[in-house]
């Protein structure tokens, strides 16, 4: 499983196309192989509006407070890892991807056992 996530904080500028370009991945099935979340740190906009319109496909985190880009992360990392994820994306929320992107860094990753990480 891969699970990619997206921190916002009023971006819904560009928020769906991020995650119109995560959806769009050929190689992965949405909510087996292919887990979309978004933690919102407590954005003042529409964001979490917008969000919401993926909520078929796409798991909206809403924050009390803002955790910060990192802080975010981190929490989303600690429940991938118990959910045994074997992938984590982490993602902006203005970066549209190609449809192969994630199936490219994946195979990637498998080339080479020494790899960790791919930027």
């Amino acid at each position: 499983m891969l699970v990619a996530h997206i921190v916002t904080f009023n971006h819904e500028r560009t928020i769906a196309r991020a995650l119109e370009g995560l959806i769009s991945q050929t190689g992965f099935e949405l909510g087996r192989s292919l887990v979309i979340r978004v933690t919102d740190n407590v954005s003042t906009d529409n964001t979490c509006d917008i969000v919401r319109r993926f909520s078929s496909d796409v798991e909206l985190l809403e924050q009390k407070s803002n955790l910060g880009f990192t802080g975010a992360h981190n929490l989303a990392i600690d429940r991938a890892l118990h959910e045994d994820a074997e992938y984590f994306l982490i993602l902006n929320p203005d970066v549209f991807l190609q449809v192969d992107a994630l199936q490219i860094l994946v195979r990637s990753l498998k080339a080479d056992s020494r790899c960790g990480s791919i930027c």
